[in-house]
């Protein structure tokens, strides 16, 4: 049920197979290592958005973080950005009719993000959304993936054991693009 990034990665020439377009929207609180906002791909037919909530793609210590609920709070804010991105607000993001989605749970904004992965699947039942959640906590968090992924709210649900997401998604990312055709 929960597979490894490097499991993930192996499938990703599956996902995207007999695909001419795709728009993925990469999503943390935290940064995703190297990308914000509209990635240039270089490949025709792929449009990639990298929306997470820190800046100049550093990823800042939680131990620097105040609380729980600043951190719920950045969660929500990625949250406004895909929200914006996909109402067209973002004029650069070009949205394609494949839609992918990389969320990323961790320990702290896990409910706000698990909430708001249960609505994409509700407004875009055709889209393939997949979560990247760390093994902090992973006990705790568990329930909660097996739930989303037994509801068929997920795709995948992808554990990893770096903290904060950020080179995972960063990995996940890359991978994407390396494998899509031109």
């Amino acid at each position: 049920m929960l597979i490894k990034p490097e499991d993930f990665i192996a499938k990703i020439p599956e996902i995207i197979k007999g695909k001419s377009q795709l728009s993925a929207v990469f999503t943390s609180y935290n940064s995703i290592q190297g990308y914000r906002g509209q990635v240039d791909t270089g490949k025709q037919g792929l449009s990639v958005y990298s929306a997470s909530e820190t800046e100049n793609g550093h990823r800042e210590r939680v131990s620097e973080w105040s609380s729980p609920s600043q951190m719920e709070m950045r969660a929500s804010i990625c949250q406004q950005n895909v929200e914006q991105c996909l109402l067209g607000e973002h004029p650069e993001v070009v949205l394609h009719e494949n839609l992918f989605f990389m969320i990323y749970l961790g320990l702290s904004g896990f409910s706000e993000a698990t909430h708001f992965t249960e609505s994409l699947r509700d407004d875009f039942p055709d889209a393939y959304i997949a979560t990247l959640t760390c093994d902090c906590g992973l006990k705790d968090k568990f329930p909660s993936l097996q739930n989303l992924k037994k509801h068929g709210f997920v795709d995948e649900a992808i554990v990893t054991g770096q903290c904060g997401g950020s080179m995972e998604m960063a990995r996940i990312l890359e991978a994407l693009i390396e494998a899509w055709p031109n």
